[in-house]
This record gives structure tokens, C-alpha cells and sequence, in this order.
């Protein structure tokens, strides 16, 4: 994912979430709810790559028939 589109998608979500996950200044980092929201966004990213997985698996399976 290109670095623009990467600012975009946090941004998008950072309005939905109605709080700054980062401070931006030259050096970023994770505000105090950025903090917070971490271990939830990092599940929430592991969970997303095993549907990708699971749905790849059945991809191959469908081809196959």
C-alpha cells in the first residue's frame, strides 16, 4: 500500500474512531488513545490476514474443481 494511501485510511479512521491514534510531528507516534487502541487494531489486523488466508484457500479449491 502506497505511503499516501496508508495517511489517507488512518485518517478515514481516526474520524470514525473520533480520536488522533497519531501525533504528527517529524518523528511519529501513538497518542495516549492511540496507546489504548493498539492491541484492538493489531487483532483486528491478525483476524483480517486469516480471512485473506481462508478466503485465498478457497479460491484454490474452487479453481481446481
Amino acid at each position: 500500500m502506497a505511503q499516501p494511501t496508508i495517511s489517507i485510511a488512518v485518517r478515514d479512521l481516526e474520524k470514525e474512531l473520533g480520536g488522533r491514534i497519531f501525533h504528527r510531528t517529524p518523528a511519529i507516534e501513538l497518542t495516549a488513545f492511540g496507546k489504548s487502541v493498539r492491541p484492538l487494531l493489531a487483532e483486528i489486523l491478525r483476524t483480517n490476514d486469516k480471512i485473506q488466508k481462508i478466503a485465498r484457500a478457497a479460491k484454490r479449491r474452487r479453481k481446481r474443481r
